[in-house]
Formats: C-alpha cells, structure tokens, sequence
C-alpha cells in the first residue's frame, strides 16, 4: 500500500500524474503475477481507497513538503554555462553532455542525491564528466575553478570523493552483470 501511495504521489508532483487505477493495476499484477487481472469490484475500491489514505499519512508525515530540488536544473543551467567558456569545437565534440546526463540519471541508483544537495550533485558529475571527456577549461587568472562558481563553498576533494562513490556504483553493478565474452 505504502509503495502504491508513494508512486502516486511521486507522480503527482513531478506533474506527471498517473491515475490512481493504474497504479492499483500495475502494482496488483506486479504482486500477483499468477492471478487474472484485478477486476473492478469490492478489492479494487478497497486497494484504492486504501492508497488515496496512505496518501494522506505520507502527506503528513512529509509536514505537506513534497517538493524537493532536483539536480537537473542545475545541471542544465552548468553545462549551458561551460558551453560558453570553452571553444565551442571542442565542447560539441566532447560528449560532454551526454557523459554529464548519463552520470545524472545513474546517480539515481545509489543514494548520493539523498546525502548531498542538488547543485553539489550537478557540479560533480560534470566534473566527473569533465574529466572523462578530459575537456579542459581554462580557469587561468581566474580567482576561482570553474566548479567554485557554479557549486560555491565546495571543495575539489569532496567532489573527488562523490565521483568516487558514484564510480563505484558502476564497478558493483558490472562485477554482478558481467559481459558475454564472446
């Protein structure tokens, strides 16, 4: 019940919403693969009011704060940024941007963007994605890095140390699922 009502309302605000059927449906097959679809019946209004409740307690129990920054702004906001402080040549060529998207979205399957907060988690995997693309940006007579500007207060050892932690999440998930050698 728990895991319908927060789907439901992890829907709802990133305003994708879902309607509350399908997710009864989906997670009922998802739990019963054996048994026949759920029919419209005495179950289904119990399941969905039962989510629409749960719903309400999690609504609670997050103070009715639901809305959390993501890093994809940010990130969004960081690349449009360094697109214009390197030679456009080299930027396009890089993959930069896809390195940096890729990393985002992966960084998802550890629980990095729970402990730092989103423009940390922007900055790094660009850095990280700076790095792998080995893209250099010129910080020459500058006072700050160019990761400084965009995530202040932050260190060049801490963003080593979360590109660490979210490299290691692709060392686990490959050791687990090793290629076909063919």
């Amino acid at each position: 019940m728990i895991s319908m009502a927060c789907l439901n309302l992890a829907s709802k605000v990133q305003e994708v919403p879902s309607r509350l059927s399908d997710i009864v449906n989906t997670c009922y097959r998802c739990l019963h693969p054996e048994k026949p679809p759920l029919e419209v019946n005495e179950l289904y209004w119990r399941l969905k009011e039962s989510v629409a409740k749960y719903e309400l307690v999690l609504l609670r129990m997050l103070k009715f704060q639901y809305n959390y920054d993501l890093p994809h702004k940010y990130l969004l906001h960081h690349l449009l940024s360094l697109s214009h402080w390197v030679n456009e040549k080299d930027f396009k060529n890089s993959n930069l941007t896809t390195f940096s998207w890729t990393f985002l979205q992966d960084s998802f399957h550890t629980n990095l963007n729970l402990i730092y907060p989103p423009n940390v988690m922007a900055t790094t995997v660009l850095y990280l994605a700076v790095h792998c693309c080995k893209l250099h940006i010129n910080s020459e007579g500058a006072h700050r890095q160019w990761w400084q500007v965009f995530s202040p207060g932050t260190e060049e050892k801490e963003l080593q140390n979360i590109s660490t932690k979210l490299l290691s999440f692709y060392e686990t998930t490959f050791r687990k699922a090793p290629f076909n050698e063919e």
